[in-house]
């Protein structure tokens, strides 16, 4: 089955205007990856393909090869960015579809080394959704561009060419799709290794962690006065001493999003009763509180997550010319975090801009990519990734040097942010890949003290004016 391009929807093309280089460009996996990588590639390439093995819902649902999309995913603010890029009023539409929008820090909660984080405003956007409802906006975008098609239970079984240049991909069945670039959108479960393998490709590096995460989700209608008025959001993260955490999203359909999970072997269960006493673990009553009280409108789906992923394609002298890996086929990221939608639409446009400057997939063109993307896009969220999922001590794999100084200074930074709202906004830019991991050692002093302030708060007996009580307060506990 194919979705080409319709004109008659009224949607322009929403990227600047480019002049295009002719051929084709074939996409693997109508994922959010491929879909703006496709929309990059509409304005270098007279035809886009995008292949797909699954059945594309007509509206927002669940898709069988995606697993992922019953469960919380968040648009970063960079991400959000990315894609008013591509796609100009997207915010706007997300909202008719019942997105929720807000301030990141003054909308949203969270809790992290055992107390909330201050909640003035950081001036970062925050914008709530489920994925499906985010996947459909972006599809119907990409579906009313001249000149993409998107083939449907499409199968891809290898790549053509040769070790220095990819000429296209060869379908089940045995039929060729000639491309002057392949965009490997494939996701976490890629084949791409076999493929470039089977041709004499030079393989990259690769480097993971082992977290075996196991998260569950259930769906709740949202009632007016379920939190205290204006809360998007609510996070419980784990720490190093529980492998635990979860979170609540306000999203559209007037319903919650409620995600538990749990690391090595700490895992929320799918039946009811345990899913709401394993929230009962948790070290705050917020999501307990949810659940006990908002009547579910889906069962609860759970999903495992064993290992990270990085494929260190920048470090190959002779990547295959007109061959991207990109998303999760380039870089899996522990989807805990939030990363990889926004790592994606990122990607995405800086295609677009090697493509301006290269003029063509060339095997230049090819090596400046994936180290432009690896220094600034992948480099600095798996950084991010890498530390959080270092600090649980059964973690596994590949241990990055210095993680045990970079696991302390982690732990003061988030302490400051009990009592520090400008180290707090600093921190909320850092993690919506807003600005770099380094940006936290600039105010280092700072962070040390409100590190001490914060601790001496903890500790202050009940009757005192502490941060904890405040928040309290403010969240109204869940």
């Amino acid at each position: 089955m194919t979705m080409r391009s319709d004109r008659s929807r009224g949607t322009s093309n929403p990227v600047p205007a480019r002049s295009a280089h002719g051929g084709q460009a074939v996409v693997l996996g109508a994922s959010i990856a491929g879909l703006t990588a496709a929309t990059v590639l509409s304005c270098h390439y007279d035809h886009v393909v995008v292949l797909d093995r699954d059945q594309l819902p007509e509206r927002p649902g669940n898709r069988r090869e995606t697993p992922q999309d019953r469960h919380a995913h968040a648009l970063l603010a960079s991400g959000r960015d990315a894609l008013e890029i591509l796609f100009s009023g997207f915010t706007e539409e997300l909202v008719a579809q019942g997105a929720l929008c807000g301030d990141a820090a003054a909308n949203g909660r969270y809790w992290q080394a055992g107390g909330w984080r201050r909640t003035e405003p950081a001036g970062v956007p925050l914008v709530s959704t489920t994925r499906t409802a985010l996947e459909y906006a972006i599809r119907r975008r990409v579906v009313a561009l001249r000149g993409v098609e998107i083939r449907q239970q499409t199968t891809v079984t290898g790549l053509c060419g040769t070790a220095t240049g990819i000429t296209g991909v060869r379908l089940a069945g045995g039929d060729v799709v000639d491309a002057a670039l392949v965009v490997d959108a494939t996701g976490r479960r890629h084949r791409s290794d076999q493929w470039l393998s089977e041709l004499g490709c030079e393989l990259p590096r690769t480097a993971g962690a082992t977290v075996d995460l196991m998260y569950a989700t259930q769906l709740l209608r949202r009632r007016r006065g379920d939190v205290s008025d204006g809360i998007v959001g609510q996070i419980i993260a784990s720490t190093p001493s529980i492998g635990r955490g979860g979170l609540m999203m306000a999203v559209d359909g007037d319903r919650w999003l409620v995600t538990l999970a749990g690391y090595h072997g700490a895992h929320p269960p799918a039946d009811q009763a345990g899913f709401e006493a394993f929230a009962r673990t948790l070290p705050q009553p917020a999501i307990a509180d949810l659940l006990g009280r908002a009547e579910p409108v889906t069962a609860i789906a759970r999903i495992r997550y064993l290992a990270s992923k990085r494929r260190y394609f920048e470090q190959l002298r002779r990547p295959p010319a007109s061959y991207l890996a990109i998303g999760d086929a380039l870089c899996s990221f522990n989807p805990i975090y939030g990363q990889g939608i926004s790592v994606a639409a990122l990607e995405a446009n800086a295609l677009g801009r090697l493509l301006d400057r290269h003029g063509a997939a060339t095997g230049a063109m090819v090596r400046d990519w994936y180290a432009t993307v690896a220094k600034a896009i992948v480099g600095p969220a798996w950084e991010l990734a890498a530390g959080a999922d270092w600090a649980l001590p059964a973690t596994t794999g590949d241990r990055p040097r210095g993680m045990a100084l970079r696991t302390w200074y982690a732990r003061q930074v988030l302490l400051a942010t009990h009592v520090d709202s400008d180290i707090n906004a600093l921190l909320i830019r850092v993690h919506h890949l807003m600005a770099p991991p380094s940006t936290l050692l600039r105010p280092v002093l700072r962070v040390l003290r409100a590190a001490r302030r914060a601790r001496r708060a903890a500790s202050a007996p009940s009757g005192h004016h502490d941060i904890r009580g405040r928040c309290k307060e403010d969240v109204g506990s869940g």
